[in-house]
């Protein structure tokens, strides 16, 4: 598991990520995962590797990018276990169903928490590397594109990092993060709280997606390797799913069908999904005014 772009759209993750299953890694085996090299504390969390001097990652005792990247891959496999684990309840079955249904959903909530814990631990843990080293606001750029499309991406900035693959990482962080955020279990009802408290739960977590929607669209904006761009197909997906602005849908769209037309890897299924849940057509793609 070292070289991170080269293995992620081959790896069991991806595959559960797009077919919404469980991945065929054993989340759970802690000795498979360190045996690939992560490096883990005594709570089960990724020891950091930014602890150094310098802030990036020194000696033995400290994991290098393609390790901490794949160290992301094993939460994300989690969190994509975790929301499959919700859809696997058949009445038919002679299991018996774990219950009361209070019980189960807190153990849910718990479970949920422990992956927001470790994702934390993970982005706190990150070396410089993963930080991006500019943001440049897209409306300032007009030279290289077409005056539509620089409106619609007046909303957006360039995201940009120093190394390919921390570009890559950092989509699928926010990825976690927005499938984290979407699939979080309700509180329980003996924890009883105003419908203005959870109307404004809601409203959080609704600014937190859209947070992580667009810094995904803002790291494809920043024309990275072809490498990043063909790992870009799921989290550009998902955070289309999320964007409710039609300049930001439209930038979508054009980073995706960009990637089929320069690199041939085929993304029009996933524009052809997106624009039937947004319940678009072709000509809405099309900016006012192009």
């Amino acid at each position: 598991m070292s070289d991170y772009l080269d293995e992620l759209y081959s790896t069991p993750l991806t595959n559960a990520v797009i077919n919404e299953c469980h991945t065929r890694l054993n989340t759970d085996d802690t000795v498979l995962w360190t045996e690939a090299g992560l490096l883990l504390d005594n709570m089960g969390f990724l020891r950091p590797s930014n602890t150094g001097a310098a802030g990036y990652p020194e000696g033995e005792d400290m994991m290098k990018e393609d390790l901490i990247s794949n160290g992301l891959v094993w939460i994300l496999s989690k969190i994509v276990n975790f929301i499959s684990s919700g859809d696997n309840v058949h009445l038919t079955d002679n299991r018996t169903v774990p219950g009361p249904l209070g019980v189960t959903q807190q153990v849910l909530l718990e479970r949920w928490y422990r992956l927001e814990s470790e994702l934390d631990a993970w982005y706190n843990g990150v070396p410089d590397t993963f930080k991006p080293c500019a943001r440049i606001d897209s409306s300032r750029l007009t030279h290289h594109r077409p005056p539509a499309e620089n409106e619609d991406i007046s909303t957006l900035q360039e995201i940009w990092f120093s190394l390919p693959m921390c570009a890559s990482t950092m989509q699928h962080y926010h990825m976690a993060r927005i499938l984290l955020l979407i699939n979080k279990p309700h509180e329980t009802t003996s924890r009883r709280s105003t419908i203005t408290l959870r109307l404004q739960s809601y409203r959080s977590i609704e600014a937190e997606i859209a947070f992580h929607s667009r810094e995904i669209v803002g790291i494809g904006l920043s024309r990275p390797d072809g490498s990043v761009r063909i790992n870009s197909l799921q989290p550009l997906f998902v955070s289309g799913q999320c964007l409710t602005d039609p300049r930001e849908r439209r930038t979508t769209v054009r980073l995706l069908r960009s990637i089929e037309s320069d690199l041939g890897w085929a993304t029009e299924y996933r524009v052809q999904q997106l624009l039937k849940e947004w319940g678009w057509n072709e000509s809405s793609i099309r900016s006012p005014g192009s």
